[in-house]
């Protein structure tokens, strides 16, 4: 089950996501943090995911914007991820049923983010 070639591509496309989303829960949970830095890092997260799967021509606040009105039809999921696909040679049909995931997955922490930038 862990040697699964779509988990392999789960913890691939998840890896950096998360890496950023622990660095900005630490930098919160800290008390002597600077609250403009959190606030710099929190817009920088939230704008940097959106734009993972949102079209270029996206001109709209993503920091309030509903994301999935915006949505690219293919977004590139990062270059390992895409190299990944390539030579794993995937077939089509399970290749959009993993990018469909990590696009809700990015969606749902992109709305959760925002909603958290609201309370600030």
């Amino acid at each position: 089950m862990y040697c699964d070639v779509n988990n392999q591509l789960y913890f691939i496309f998840l890896k950096p996501i998360l890496s950023e989303a622990q660095h900005i829960n630490k930098l919160f949970q800290s008390n002597t943090a600077d609250r403009t830095k959190l606030l710099d890092d929190l817009v920088l997260c939230i704008g940097g995911l959106a734009r993972k799967v949102v079209t270029p021509d996206c001109r709209a606040n993503l920091l309030e914007v509903i994301i999935k009105d915006y949505l690219h039809p293919r977004p590139y999921l990062g270059s390992e991820f895409e190299e990944k696909c390539r030579s794993l040679k995937i077939r089509p049909e399970a290749e959009n049923i993993l990018r469909g995931t990590m696009i809700n997955f990015i969606i749902n922490l992109v709305t959760e983010l925002q909603k958290g930038f609201q309370i600030i």
